[in-house]
């Protein structure tokens, strides 16, 4: 039910009862009630107890004990009843509506049935029950006040039988462990609670306690400071000194000398030269160290007062001055009944601008004698002042600035007017108890590294710690969940580590270092290794290539520390993808269509860092069809006709066109390797030109022509054979096919014929 910011005390760092620091067994009971009942609590007493939401702390509900009948409520602090094996520390806020007699906080109880009062609210006091009847304010700090919160801690310690209270994180000092008869307490406390008396209200919130021993490190961790009390017993005049340099304008009072002395007892100022107006010394003492107003748990003194003061006039005053000599808390008496004067006396503050505000017997109420205390001291309410007989208050006006004001001085000063007789006042066991700011403990410590990154291609990457106040023995360092080394201490203060050639990452590196009397530090360090580098990538030359030709491919040089995926695109369309280690990617580009192509490529590392490529690719033809070309014919005229045959191949064949004497007599498309034959007939006595022409695709051609005589008896070739044609008489003919080798006439281009070729 814990739903507010509030601070919790918890136990750290004793080794020699190092179980405490386990934060399971360190707090043994919480309640801030705001589950709105009492359901946490064993038992109870009495009655007029609830949850109240009329004051509280934090959250919405308080504990409230109702101003009758009185009661008791009560927590075991072990599950069992059985007696504790430990000292603990109680927490709670506390209020009472009167605190002449407030509620207890908190009551122990022992099993067998010892009672301690640790901490009650008595006549304004925060005080503990030494016997049946006799409550004892705490030795120091221990000034209580009616409704208002206070934060009060209480550690109890059966192994050294003493407790010890802080009062708003202000210690209030160490009594004995004593039982409410005034007995010893029996090593068996088990159970802790609250308790008020009838007739009063009093109000609890946010009570937790846990384990506590005595002497833990460093317990101005609690308040943060340490307590010095400054006492002269005014047996002598030891350490005041006469200074004229005090501001006293405030009065007005003008500072002449005078003698400040001592009968063993007291002290007093027993002459003042005769002197106008307001005149007197100013006899200081110079404190140990400067504090501040708001650093004074108290400043008393014991005054007793001559009751023949119907006879003087005067003032007598004991200051707090800072180091310019400014008053700045003062202790004063002014006038008795003399003549028509009325007196005053009591505390006071001083402003910087000479002003004051003041607590006591104030004008024009007359006094004729005084003997008692008076005391100032600050609370978190402000400055509280305190006359015997009259009470105290707190002293208005006063703001943060005022409480930071430094006192340096403690001086007693006395002033007569003209030459009226002087204030016989007599001073005794001057008073100033005060905190001080405590220095932290010199504690084992290890030095923060701050988290960092770095580039996974660099190199020169460390982490040192180094270690101070303690003797190191070993270490450990450890990766994230592994164990990385267990070593000796190398020696010296410092340690560092290489972390290079890591991948890409995030790494908690912890260093836990052992020394001596069980000393253990620790850090932890984030490294976070980047790959920011782009992956090398190659630029190959665009690639021209002849249609139908092999052993063509694009080949990019490739490199990273840490590579992962690549992609390759034809146009638009993915041809290749896979994973790619540093060296090369090769593309195979062989059987293309002619026509111009553009390949892209985008490889990435395992950081997604990409690299991208273009390359073109054009595939052309530029090769023209292969056209054989057959022999010149010379033709005998008893033939009735001639046929020539021609085989073209190419890759890409188109159309083709025969040509006689010019003429053409033929056209269509071809097939490569497949015969074309064209066939004379009609033959006579004439010479015939027969021009082929082939194209493919891409517009190459081949041409080739035949030449063909026709003569009487003459030979006919066919291709490279001579063909000889004999009649004889009307019944046959007789062919004869003779080898012959003849000279080519014919002809290859690349592009189309010209227009209008003629043959």
């Amino acid at each position: 039910d814990l739903d507010f910011d509030t601070t919790i005390h918890m136990y750290y760092g004793n080794t020699t009862v190092s179980s405490l620091s386990n934060g399971t067994a360190t707090f043994i009971f919480f309640d801030d009630y705001e589950n709105n009942n009492l359901d946490r609590w064993d038992e109870t007493t009495g009655a007029g107890f609830s949850c109240a939401t009329d004051q509280v702390v934090h959250g919405t509900y308080a504990l409230k004990f109702q101003s009758t009948p009185g009661a008791d409520i009560m927590k075991n602090l072990t599950e069992t009843g059985e007696p504790l094996t430990h000292d603990f520390m109680v927490h709670s806020w506390v209020r009472d509506d009167n605190q002449i007699r407030g509620g207890h906080a908190p009551l122990v109880k022992s099993q067998s049935q010892f009672w301690v009062y640790a901490c009650r609210g008595y006549n304004s006091q925060f005080s503990y029950l030494q016997d049946a009847a006799n409550y004892v304010p705490w030795p120091q700090n221990s000034v209580g006040g009616s409704d208002e919160w206070f934060e009060i801690n209480v550690g109890l310690s059966m192994s050294t039988d003493v407790m010890r209270a802080w009062k708003n994180e202000f210690y209030m000092g160490e009594i004995d462990l004593i039982a409410s008869n005034g007995a010893s307490v029996p090593d068996d406390l088990f159970q802790i609670g609250y308790g008020q008396q009838s007739s009063y209200v009093t109000w609890w919130d946010d009570t937790f306690v846990r384990k506590w021993v005595v002497n833990e490190p460093s317990h101005g961790a609690w308040d943060g400071t340490s307590t010095v009390s400054w006492h002269h017993d005014c047996s002598d005049t030891t350490g005041f000194v006469y200074n004229d340099t005090w501001n006293m304008n405030w009065m007005p009072w003008t500072i002449q000398s005078g003698a400040l002395t001592s009968d063993g007892s007291y002290l007093s100022v027993t002459s003042v030269v005769t002197g106008s107006g307001w005149h007197g010394p100013v006899f200081e003492y110079e404190l140990p160290q400067t504090l501040r107003v708001r650093d004074i748990n108290n400043y008393s003194a014991i005054f007793d007062v001559d009751n023949s003061l119907i006879s003087y006039t005067g003032y007598e005053v004991l200051m707090l001055g800072d180091a310019d000599r400014n008053p700045v808390i003062f202790f004063s008496f002014h006038d008795g009944w003399a003549g028509s004067c009325q007196g005053s006396y009591g505390v006071a503050y001083v402003f910087t601008n000479g002003s004051y505000v003041g607590y006591g017997s104030g004008y024009p109420v007359g006094w004729t004698s005084f003997s008692g205390i008076m005391n100032a001291s600050y609370t978190e309410a402000g400055l509280l002042a305190y006359v015997d007989g009259i009470g105290q208050d707190i002293l208005p006006g006063l703001t943060e600035a005022d409480f930071d004001r430094e006192i340096k001085y403690v001086a007693v000063a006395s002033a007569r007017y003209g030459s009226d007789p002087l204030i016989p006042v007599h001073i005794d066991e001057i008073y100033l108890n005060y905190e001080i700011p405590s220095e932290p403990p010199v504690q084992a410590s290890i030095n923060d590294v701050e988290d960092f990154w770095y580039e996974a291609s660099e190199s020169g990457n460390v982490i040192e710690w180094t270690v101070a106040n303690f003797n190191p023995t070993s270490y450990e360092l450890w990766r994230d969940e592994g164990l990385l080394t267990s070593e000796a201490w190398p020696g010296g203060t410092t340690i560092e580590f290489d972390i290079n050639n890591l991948s890409p990452g995030e790494y908690n590196y912890t260093i836990v270092v052992y020394g001596d009397f069980d000393v253990v530090v620790s850090d932890t360090v984030i490294v976070t290794v980047m790959d920011l580098t782009i992956p090398s990538l190659g630029h190959p030359s665009d690639v021209v290539y002849e249609y139908g030709t092999t052993g063509h491919a694009i080949i990019w040089s490739v490199s990273d520390l840490y590579p992962d995926v690549y992609a390759i695109t034809q146009d638009v369309s993915v041809v290749a993808n896979d994973f790619w280690t540093s060296g090369s990617i090769i593309l195979d580009i062989d059987g293309l269509a002619i026509g111009e192509y553009t390949y892209a490529i985008m490889i990435s590392d395992t950081s997604f860092n990409i690299a991208l490529d273009t390359v073109t690719v054009t595939v052309v033809d530029t090769t023209a069809p292969i056209l054989n070309h057959p022999t010149d014919i010379i033709g005998n005229i008893a033939s009735t006709s001639i046929q020539i045959s021609w085989q073209p191949t190419d890759l890409l064949p188109f159309n083709y066109a025969i040509f006689e004497n010019g003429t053409q007599v033929d056209s269509g498309t071809w097939t490569s390797g497949e015969y074309l034959n064209y066939t004379l007939d009609d033959l006579t006595l004439s010479s015939y030109n027969v021009t082929i022409v082939v194209w493919d695709t891409s517009g190459n051609y081949a041409r080739d022509t035949v030449l063909v005589n026709i003569e009487e008896g003459s030979i006919q070739p066919i291709g490279d054979y001579l063909v000889v044609t004999i009649s004889i008489g009307s019944i046959g003919v007789i062919v004869v096919i003779v080898g012959l080798i003849c000279r080519n006439k014919g002809g290859v281009q690349s592009g189309p014929p010209d227009s209008g070729y003629s043959w």
